[in-house]
């Protein structure tokens, strides 16, 4: 059995590697990995699915799916898809099969939806200008508008924890605080404002299906760049590389873009194409706390994570230096670490004892498996 006694050594061995520790700044973190998307054909309602270099692999067509919209991967690995002619909420596995289906009477023609920082699954509902909230046993916990919000359509949460909401039909975006509260709005210049993401940059990008352009804004609502993209464009992914994705509703493509919005490649096919997701790569495998991958919990991991810190050190999977998995690894971590081997401090949080994969929502990653 492991002892854990004696005096806390963290001031000692911080010490040894300087005051300065690194300093990092992610406006707006991209996704964990991205593996391949799925895009939704409205008219034929089906999803499209694609691999990570763009090849069209089949499809899927699930029953009860009707006028299929945003596409919305949940932490457990689920895909929600919003069939919005039949005001429902499909859940799917990553295989396309129907597990189940979210109905409720404040479902009116559900559009794009998102995972919040709760994990919980927030989704616009355009026929009554609401955005839902569904918790992790899908139950209805809060319903937000804002004034003048107007077929709403896409929701994007921003690093703060904010979110905003397009309005289809009021043209404009709208700003919720993390409770939900409206902040307030801002008109895009733009005709049919759908689609929305953000950048590596946290830059916030809009899709006009009527003026057939993508707008490029800054995080205080200042205009900084427009392209234009004919044939209705829809929904905006952006990829972990940079690389922005637009759907459009009348040519039926895909069309992915650089970070200064030059054309890379289109893809032709399907039928009024909606909704775009990618798909998580498959997740490493870590035990928390073992920063430095040797499969043991121990002084050298606390090591690792303070030579990270304060000397400029590599590290390939972070994630697991986050000991207290508060979704950062700082000075914190070491210190929980360093407690919890000499001085009955508590056992990191999940995955520990074995390595796992991780349960929490957060943006550090893990290159490892």
């Amino acid at each position: 059995m492991l002892e854990r006694s004696g005096p806390a050594p963290w001031l000692i061995i911080a010490l040894l590697f300087g005051l300065a520790p690194r300093a990092e700044a992610q406006c707006a973190p991209a996704p964990y990995g991205t593996g391949g998307y799925w895009v939704s054909s409205f008219a034929s309602d089906e999803i499209l699915v694609f691999d990570g270099f763009g090849n069209f692999q089949g499809s899927h067509a699930p029953s009860g799916l009707n006028g299929p919209r945003g596409i919305t991967v949940t932490p457990a690995g689920e895909i929600y898809v919003a069939s919005q002619l039949t005001d429902a909420i499909l859940v799917l596995d990553s295989g396309g099969n129907l597990l189940r289906t979210i109905d409720h009477a404040f479902l009116d023609g559900p559009t794009g939806g998102s995972i919040g920082p709760d994990g919980d699954y927030y989704v616009c509902s355009f026929g009554n200008d609401l955005v839902l909230r569904f918790d992790a046993s899908e139950s209805l916990v809060a319903t937000y508008t804002s004034p003048g919000l107007n077929g709403p359509n896409c929701i994007v949460f921003l690093p703060s924890g904010e979110f905003v909401v397009t309005g289809q039909l009021s043209n404009d975006v709208h700003r919720f605080d993390v409770d939900g509260t409206p902040l307030g709005s801002f008109a895009t210049g733009q005709s049919s404002v759908m689609g929305a993401a953000l950048d590596l940059d946290g830059r916030l990008l809009t899709a006009a299906g009527s003026s057939d352009d993508v707008k490029l804004f800054d995080c205080v609502g200042a205009l900084l760049d427009v392209w234009d993209i004919a044939g209705g464009p829809q929904s905006i992914a952006v990829r972990e590389d940079g690389t922005i994705f637009v759907t459009t509703f009348y040519t039926d493509e895909v069309i992915a873009l650089d970070p200064s919005g030059a054309v890379l490649f289109t893809w032709v096919g399907g039928n009024t194409l909606r909704g775009i997701e990618f798909m998580p790569a498959p997740l490493p495998t870590f035990e928390r706390g073992d920063a430095n991958l040797d499969g043991a919990i121990d002084l050298s991991d606390a090591v690792a994570t303070l030579s990270y810190l304060f000397t400029a050190g590599t590290m390939s999977c972070p994630d697991a230096a986050d000991t207290n998995d508060d979704g950062a690894v700082d000075i914190a971590d070491p210190v929980a670490l360093l407690a919890f081997l000499f001085q009955a401090g508590a056992a990191p949080p999940s995955p520990f004892g074995a390595p796992g994969f991780d349960p929490t929502v957060d943006d550090l990653r893990c290159s490892d498996g």
